[in-house]
């Protein structure tokens, strides 16, 4: 939908959605599921030791390619 706009294909609706909607829908589409990741990172680091610079590495990809993401998105 935001493609069709930012190309012209298609007028943004003045009538819709409020933002309250935008910051649930975001929520529900990386919130949730982040927290997931979390949640399975930590069990699989409780069954096996990781070491310290592959989290950092791992947190510094992911907020990185959230980042892009949002960026491609916006």
């Amino acid at each position: 939908m935001k493609t069709l706009i930012l190309t012209g294909l298609m007028d943004p609706i003045d009538k819709g959605i409020s933002g309250w909607f935008n910051v649930g829908a975001m929520w529900l589409v990386f919130g949730v599921p982040g927290v997931l990741f979390v949640m399975a990172a930590r069990s699989f680091g409780r069954r096996h030791p990781v070491r310290l610079g592959w989290i950092a590495f791992g947190l510094l990809a992911g907020a990185g390619l959230l980042f892009g993401l949002g960026l491609a998105i916006g």
